[in-house]
């Protein structure tokens, strides 16, 4: 129980710890048994009354609650708040104005639960039997979670931060989407109903969500609203501090205009709630046929969930890093709202893709996530990661040893990187090299080389051009003119049947990058291609008279031009890489 009434649970769960009252017993380091914790109780409460189990509370909190076990935060005897994962041994905290006795906890899911089965134990501290687990399973859909066994592993894989870099046209976006997107995707085919259930939830606002509940459960009362299961279940997986008050402003918001018991005046569609006059709030099932009518369809698919073998499930987001990208974009920041028929903007503070992935993730234990981002070095890394960049590493993260939290600048929120979340990232060395990485980037990142790869192409339909040999020599005189980095890839020429399609790759791909890379220096490109792509043509250019000029550098002045794309036939490609 995180303090009367739970009054300490945001706290707790912000600040990833639980905490013991009792603060008169002081440090419980300073006792060697229980007895000794009784008589302490006494002699404080001046009282030969037993004190066992308070002392038993103590006692277990500091010696016998283990690193790995879970711990499940409650509120009287009808709710539950979430559960989390005990990651540190007991420590005294003398900064706490109370609740000092704490141990650091890896909060995975926050909500409300009401359990239908049983009634909730009152003691402070109670350690849950078989049965009582069996009935948590069911309550929190972990049905095919061991609590005590299945949820820690997803914590012992150590997190990557990885980088792929390479040459353009290496295969690293390519690599990607066939090897790295697979492992953060499952089937439809082994979601439960209640992973599925959790999914469409994640993906509804809040005036979606108590419409459905009203419509489920017909006129009710916020208080019975607010235990609705589509409500308690967006009110586990959101950020909202305080439920109730967000239900009641989503259906002030939303009430109709012609309302008699409902004065607010900023409306926002669509109006479908109004007030009774018992107090009871009703859902106008007319206008939400009308105005969202695929609510419907999904009560329906919740209700009546087969799983589809084709469909998947994504536990990652793909997003691409340009200079514009910031740190409003990746973590959280203010955006400006304008409100359907009204001409009056607003401002929201919204999450971030990396933000919304940590708390899904977060949520959700048993499976891994990752955040790719393509083009990383295009971004303003340090700026778009900003107090985060020191989070991401693997024993700063929610559970580690030195896990840390922040307070994020916008929402005022503490913020940790959960452990069960991948960066991958992408990096094209043709753009900027590692070494011109911001160096705190660079310590937090394992970087994997893709290299072109020209055995690749050994398979080619097209033979009357050796592509493997045309690649190899092409990238041997780039290396020796410029520098590994600038090499082109395989991927290029991936693909090629016919010389009308190798013509065009050299036309459209491979010359515009030559010229970026030699800046234009046609001399260069000769060196690479040859003289059936690159030639030197004649200065024929007449000055004008009458003006003097010391004109000595057109002595040295050299004009060169490519050849045109109609007259490459297949010799001139293969005197690229034949003498």
């Amino acid at each position: 129980a995180p303090g009367e009434n739970a009054r300490l649970w945001d706290e707790f769960y912000d600040n990833g710890i639980m905490g013991l009252g009792w603060d008169e017993l002081g440090d419980l380091d300073q006792y060697s048994s229980k007895e000794e914790i009784v008589e302490k109780l006494q002699d404080i409460h001046d009282t030969t009354g037993s004190k066992k189990n308070d002392a038993t509370a103590n006692w277990e909190f500091k010696n016998v609650i283990a690193i790995g076990d879970i711990i499940f935060a409650k509120n009287g005897r009808k709710e539950y708040l979430g559960y989390g994962i005990v990651t540190s041994d007991y420590y005294y905290d003398s900064s706490r104005e109370t609740y000092q006795k704490c141990r650091r906890v890896n909060w995975m899911r926050k909500g409300s639960w009401f359990p239908t089965d049983h009634t909730i134990v009152l003691k402070t501290l109670t350690e849950a039997s078989e049965e009582h687990l069996s009935k948590l399973r069911k309550l929190f859909g972990l049905e095919n979670l061991e609590l005590n066994e299945q949820i820690p592993l997803t914590k012992r894989r150590q997190p990557k931060n990885l980088i792929l870099y390479g040459a353009p046209g290496t295969g690293k976006t390519y690599a990607l989407k066939n090897d790295y997107f697979p492992q953060y995707t499952i089937s439809e085919q082994s979601v439960t109903p209640e992973m599925y259930f959790e999914e469409v939830v994640g993906g509804l606002t809040w005036w979606q969500v108590i419409a459905i509940a009203l419509l489920e459960m017909g006129p009710s009362k916020v208080a019975d609203i607010y235990e609705n299961r589509w409500v308690a279940k967006k009110a586990q997986l959101s950020e909202s501090k305080n439920v109730r008050a967000t239900i009641w402003s989503n259906l002030q918001f939303h009430t109709v205009q012609e309302s008699k018991t409902v004065q607010y005046a900023q409306r926002q569609a669509p109006l479908i709630f109004d007030k009774m006059q018992d107090k009871k709030w009703m859902l106008l099932e007319a206008e939400l046929r009308e105005q969202a009518p695929d609510l419907f369809d999904l009560v329906e698919a919740v209700n009546n969930f087969s799983a589809k073998p084709k469909k998947e499930i994504r536990h990652y987001v793909f997003t691409t890093f340009h200079q514009s990208f910031s740190y409003e974009d990746f973590i959280e920041g203010i955006k400006p709202v304008m409100d359907e028929g009204k001409n009056e903007l607003s401002y929201t503070i919204e999450n971030g893709v990396f933000k919304d992935l940590c708390l899904r993730a977060q949520n959700d234990p048993g499976n891994r996530y990752a955040i790719f981002m393509d083009e990383i070095n295009r971004g303003n890394v340090s700026q778009i990661f900003g107090e985060l960049i020191t989070l991401i590493e693997p024993d700063k993260r929610i559970g580690a040893a030195n896990e840390l939290r922040v307070k994020l600048p916008y929402s005022k929120r503490e913020f940790g990187v959960p452990l069960n979340v991948d960066i991958i990232g992408t990096m094209n060395t043709a753009d900027r090299s590692v070494e011109a990485l911001d160096t705190a980037l660079r310590r937090r990142f394992s970087f994997v080389e893709m290299q072109p790869s020209p055995e690749v192409l050994e398979d080619s339909t097209y033979d009357d051009v050796d592509l493997q040999q045309l690649l190899r020599a092409i990238n041997q005189r780039i290396e020796l003119l410029l520098d590994k980095d600038h090499q082109i890839g395989h991927s290029y020429f991936i693909g090629i049947e016919s010389l009308g399609q190798l013509k065009q790759v050299f036309r459209n791909k491979v010359i515009p990058l030559l010229e970026e890379y030699f800046y234009g220096d046609y001399g260069k490109i000769g060196l690479v291609l040859g003289g059936a792509f690159v030639y030197r043509e004649e200065a024929v250019a007449q000055f004008a008279r009458n003006f003097s000029y010391d004109n000595d550098f057109m002595e040295e002045k050299t004009v060169y031009r490519f050849t045109s794309a109609e007259d490459w036939d297949e010799q001139a490609f293969i005197s690229i890489y034949e003498n």
